[in-house]
This record gives C-alpha cells, sequence and structure tokens, in this order.
C-alpha cells in the first residue's frame, strides 16, 4: 500500500512541467499559502520582525507634502513617528526648535541614529555619504562606521557593529522587512502580472504606457487584495487591528495603484521611489 502511495507521488511529481511559468506561479501561492498558516498559527509576524530588525530602511511619506501644511519655523516643536528617519532630517532643515521622535520598534531608532550621527561627523564628506546611503558601497560605509561609531549609543552600537558591513554589502533598499518584500515579494508579483518595470522606465515613466496596460494595475490589485490582508502587511508595518474592511476589496488597492503610477512626479521628484 504504501510503496504504491510511494509510486504514484513519484510519476505525479515527474509529470509536472517546471519549464512552465504557469508552474511556478502555483507553486509560489502554495508556499505562501502554507507560510501564511505557519505565521498565523506560530506567531505574532510584526512582532517577530520588530524584535529582530526594522521594518522601513527609508520613508515613504512625501515630506513635500507636510511643508505645504505645517509651514514649519523656528519656534515649532515637532513630535513623529521615527520611521526611517529621512522625514526627520527633512523637517530639521527648516530649522524647528526641537523635533521629538518615537518608535515602536527600537531597531528603528537605531537605523536613524547612524544616519544623523554620521551626518554629525565632521570628516563626512559629501561622496562618502552618497556612497553610504545612495551606493550601499560596503567598504565606505565601514570606514565611515569606524570613524564615528564611538558617537553612537551602546545599544545602537552593539546592534550595528556585527551587522553594518553585511547590511551594505547585501544592498541597503532590501534591508528591513521592507526591503525584504521589496526584493522577493515585489518582483515575483510584477512578473505574475506582467509588469515589466524597466521598459516602462525606458519611456520616461510615461502615463500612455501605464494606460496601455492598465490591466497591470487591475491584476496587481486583485493580488494585493489577497495577499497584503494576510501575508504583506507586517512586512509594511501594518498591524492587524489597523487592517479595516477596505483593505479586503480590489478597488482599495486599485485606487492606490493607479495613484502612484499615474502620479506626474514618479521617478522624478519623490525620492522614494527611486529608491527602490
Amino acid at each position: 500500500m504504501i510503496g504504491a502511495i510511494k509510486d504514484g507521488a513519484m510519476t505525479a511529481f515527474q509529470s509536472i512541467d517546471f519549464e512552465s511559468s504557469t508552474t511556478w506561479v502555483v507553486l509560489a501561492l502554495a508556499a505562501l499559502t502554507v507560510a501564511y498558516y505557519f505565521v498565523q498559527k506560530s506567531f505574532d509576524m510584526i512582532e517577530l520582525i520588530c524584535n529582530r530588525t526594522y521594518i522601513y530602511n527609508i520613508c515613504w511619506e512625501d515630506p513635500a507634502v507636510d511643508h505645504q501644511i505645517l509651514k514649519i519655523n523656528k519656534d515649532d516643536v515637532i513630535f513623529r513617528i521615527c520611521s526611517a528617519g529621512d522625514i526627520v532630517l527633512d523637517y530639521a532643515i527648516e530649522g524647528p526648535s526641537k523635533i521629538v521622535i518615537c518608535d515602536m520598534n527600537q531597531h528603528q531608532l537605531y537605523l536613524f541614529e547612524l544616519k544623523i550621527q554620521m551626518l554629525r561627523d565632521p570628516l563626512l564628506t559629501y561622496e562618502e555619504w552618497w556612497a553610504v546611503w545612495g551606493s550601499s558601497d560596503p567598504e565606505i560605509a565601514v570606514k565611515v562606521w569606524k570613524r564615528m561609531r564611538h558617537t553612537m549609543s551602546t545599544a545602537a552600537r552593539q546592534w550595528w557593529d556585527p551587522r553594518l558591513e553585511r547590511t551594505f554589502r547585501k544592498g541597503f533598499a532590501t534591508s528591513g522587512s521592507s526591503g525584504f518584500a521589496a526584493k522577493f515579494i515585489v518582483p515575483w508579483l510584477m512578473y505574475v502580472v506582467g509588469f515589466n518595470i524597466r521598459q516602462w522606465a525606458e519611456t520616461g515613466f510615461s502615463h500612455e504606457y501605464i494606460s496601455k496596460n492598465y490591466h497591470m494595475i487591475e491584476r496587481s490589485a486583485w493580488w494585493f487584495r489577497r495577499l497584503f490582508p494576510s501575508i504583506l502587511a507586517p512586512f509594511a508595518g501594518v498591524p492587524a487591528n489597523q487592517i479595516g474592511p477596505e483593505f479586503y476589496t480590489t478597488e482599495f488597492y486599485e485606487g492606490i495603484l493607479r495613484e502612484i503610477f499615474l502620479d506626474p512626479d514618479f521617478g522624478s521628484h519623490n525620492y522614494f521611489y527611486r529608491f527602490y
């Protein structure tokens, strides 16, 4: 009996067409489903992430919009969530009296501390700053780190010491849970929906390209409706208690994707688009 089952399983396995893209899509879906149920039954994914690393390697909000509304001046005291710290630095350019930050994830504060302490290094050059955060050059990152690590808090220094070189060697843009999603999950989704982002970039991120291929937006929204609430949300820093009924509608994601990909400033002014 057992032998017959083994023979049947082997025959079924040998009949799978591993050259077919459909096969890989089905296998990926099966893996995601298993991972989802494992995560749901075993632990709180967002808590696991926060206990190990940061979520955001770069802020996703557009500070230009904040400046239009807040009109920051030297008498202002600002209190905000740290996230990756980029918007805090953007606010600081306007010279407010004080900026107070907080974050539920201690590792976000470690990341921000690394950024701001590097900026305070009197020997830092623009070329070094760009090499570290723009080009993710591990040699320059380690060079600057050795020069300024003594200015870091004890906890942040202990966390970064074994991780800094590896983080920039592997690519800072793919670090943190959002970077993990950007490296592994989003490219797979783009492949599934037939979205060639390089081809789109070659057109200058034109609206015409998106309009002609609008089915990619519709397909992506369909997938996000099924993947985001259950699997992707923790990687994007969205806890379960913030997932409202709108997250279970395709229209919600289609609206967001339409606003992003038909944004006239896409790829030119918004630094977080260019970063990824």
